[in-house]
C-alpha cells in the first residue's frame, strides 16, 4: 500500500526558506542555537534590527531589514511578523521550544534548533555581521536586562 507523504510536514523537503526564516534560524544559531524564552529572542531580533553598537542608540534605518513591524507591547518592543516566522519555523521543525525547571524551581522556555535547523543553518552559509555583532554584545543577557535596555534606548520606562 503507498503512503502519500506531507512535504509541507517535512522540513529536509522543504524547498526555500524566506529571508526573514533563514535571518531568524542564524540569530538562533549566533546563539549557540539557543535561546533562553521568547522576550529574549524578541529583543535580540529588535536589537539586531534597530540598535547601532557605533553610536550605542537606535536608528530609524533597519539593519537586519527583515522585520519592520516592532511596536511596543507589554514587555517592550514586539513583532507579529517576527512570531509568525517564529510559529512557521516550530511547526516545520527547525525549531523547537521546551520548558526547563531551574534550580530555583521556576520555568523557563527555551527556544533551540532542532538537527533539520541546524543543518539548515549550515547549508544556508549564512553569515551578518549585524546578528553576529547584536549576539556578542546582548547574548549573554537576561530577557528582563533585554527588555530594559531596548526600553532604555527608546527613552521609555518600564511603567510607560
Amino acid at each position: 500500500m503507498d503512503t502519500m507523504v506531507d512535504s509541507d510536514k517535512l522540513p529536509f523537503m522543504r524547498s526555500s526558506l524566506d529571508e526573514s526564516e533563514s535571518r531568524l534560524l542564524e540569530l538562533i544559531s549566533e546563539c549557540s542555537g539557543r535561546v533562553e524564552g521568547r522576550t529574549k529572542l524578541m529583543k535580540l531580533v529588535f536589537l539586531s534590527e534597530y540598535y547601532n553598537p557605533e553610536e550605542e542608540s537606535l536608528q530609524t534605518d533597519e539593519r537586519m531589514g527583515v522585520f519592520d513591524d516592532f511596536v511596543i507591547y507589554n514587555h517592550g518592543p514586539f513583532s507579529r511578523d517576527l512570531m509568525d516566522v517564529f510559529d512557521s519555523l516550530k511547526e516545520d521543525g527547525f525549531i523547537e521550544e521546551e520548558t526547563e525547571l531551574t534550580f530555583t524551581g521556576n520555568r523557563r522556555k527555551i527556544i533551540q534548533l532542532t538537527k533539520e535547523g541546524e543543518q539548515t543553518v549550515d547549508e544556508l552559509d549564512l553569515e551578518n555581521d549585524i546578528v553576529s555583532t547584536t549576539v556578542s554584545i546582548y547574548g549573554e543577557s537576561s530577557a528582563s536586562t533585554l527588555e530594559d535596555r531596548s526600553l532604555s534606548l527608546l527613552g521609555i520606562t518600564p511603567e510607560e
